[in-house]
């Protein structure tokens, strides 16, 4: 494409981790966190030499995580627009 696209593929594997759980009175617990696996895709395409037009796909597969305790993931988030340079 005349080297106007770009798209680029992410993959991040987060295996089990530990974190806190605090219950009513403070006391505090370890608790596992569960592996996953994240799918983030991204483009661009530079339409002429002052606009270029983007988009971007975050947890494609939406899987559902955490990051942190009690904190579940955002589902998948999308992102699109227009660049343009004066």
């Amino acid at each position: 494409l005349d080297n106007k696209a770009n798209v680029n593929l992410a993959i991040q594997y987060t295996g089990e981790q530990k974190d806190w759980a605090y219950d009513a009175n403070w006391a505090k617990s370890v608790v596992t966190l569960d592996a996953y696996t994240l799918v983030n895709v991204a483009a661009s395409y530079q339409v002429t030499e002052q606009a270029q037009i983007y988009g971007r796909v975050d947890n494609l597969l939406n899987q559902d995580y955490e990051q942190v305790y009690t904190y579940g993931s955002p589902g998948i988030a999308a992102y699109g627009g227009v660049k343009v340079t004066f």
